[in-house]
């Protein structure tokens, strides 16, 4: 896979996350909790070993967004910095952020994230 490509499937594996991350807010905590089990089995087990209290809804986002941000990290991370500047030079992004402007909680989480 040349590096262009392998760029381009980064951007988009991290766009796909944020939008489902995103996508989370609106739904009841079953549903949500459904959801992360049939795209992302392996979080259960992750999520068993956490150290950091889950106290609250935003405890559990920056957990699940911290797994799955670095998940993507780990893969791409000869890229990461080039597949960061993708991420927001990208159409979708652009998007995404103008349907959060009045639910900023998770966008910020999933910010500091990727930014930190």
């Amino acid at each position: 896979m040349s590096q262009s490509s392998q760029l381009e499937a980064a951007v988009n594996k991290l766009l796909d996350f944020t939008e489902f991350f995103l996508s989370l807010g609106d739904m009841k905590q079953a549903d949500m909790l459904f959801s992360i089990a049939n795209r992302d089995p392996e979080f259960a087990d992750y999520v068993e070993t956490v150290q950091i209290p889950i106290e609250t809804a935003v405890d559990f986002f920056k957990v699940y967004g911290d797994w799955g941000i670095e998940k993507i990290r780990k893969e791409n991370s000869s890229i990461w910095n080039d597949t960061r500047k993708g991420y927001v030079s990208s159409e979708k992004y652009q998007i995404l952020k103008m349907q959060c402007a009045d639910t900023t909680v998770l966008w910020e989480v999933l910010e500091k994230i990727i930014n930190g």
